[in-house]
């Protein structure tokens, strides 16, 4: 095959993958992720049951995709905000403030059964170790070293204290984030 042929192809595949993902999500948050069933899923996205088991061996491993491109993007969110412009305060400000926010979201658009599925143990200590990171390089950069705890360990609490937003009303989001700022401070 031509080069740009494999790239055609390529994309395709991961396009197609990406679909099925999100129209399993889409089913598991309104029948449950148990409910659904890969004769469902593949009607739904309007591919053959062969084509949707070349993509996914079970509904688990399509909802552990759809979770995984959701955090993902979540944490290159978060990312622009540390490398992106103004001040370092500023940026860890901005960072506390659009963690906060996911976390509340999140809260709001899961469900307990989808989560247990699509949170296991090495997925969950990625994605906290990504975001530990990002954090402790923006207490770092805005803080010059004058702290009496680590970057790290303050980054890890920033991270669990933010935690809390989700169990908020969405009028206190932003008091949770302005206490973990008062806190890094």
């Amino acid at each position: 095959m031509h080069a740009s042929w494999d790239h055609t192809v390529d994309e395709h595949r991961a396009v197609q993958r990406e679909a099925i993902a999100a129209t399993a999500w889409a089913l598991a948050q309104e029948h449950g992720p148990f409910a659904i069933t890969m004769s469902q899923v593949a009607e739904a996205a309007g591919v053959s049951r062969p084509t949707l088991y070349k993509y996914f061996p079970d509904v688990e491993s399509m909802l552990t995709a759809h979770h995984r491109k959701h955090v993902e993007a979540h944490v290159a969110e978060l990312a622009s905000i540390v490398n992106g412009p103004g001040k370092p305060g500023e940026r860890l400000d901005r960072l506390v403030v659009a963690y906060a926010e996911i976390c509340h979201h999140r809260a709001r658009h899961g469900s307990a059964e989808i989560d247990r599925l699509v949170h296991s143990p090495f997925e969950l200590d990625a994605a906290e170790s990504q975001l530990v990171d990002l954090f402790a390089r923006a207490i770092r950069e805005a803080d010059k070293g004058r702290r009496e705890l680590a970057p790290p360990a303050l980054a890890a609490f920033a991270v669990r204290a933010l935690a809390a937003a989700a169990d908020v009303p969405r009028t206190k989001v932003l008091a949770v984030a302005r206490l973990v700022l008062e806190a890094l401070r």
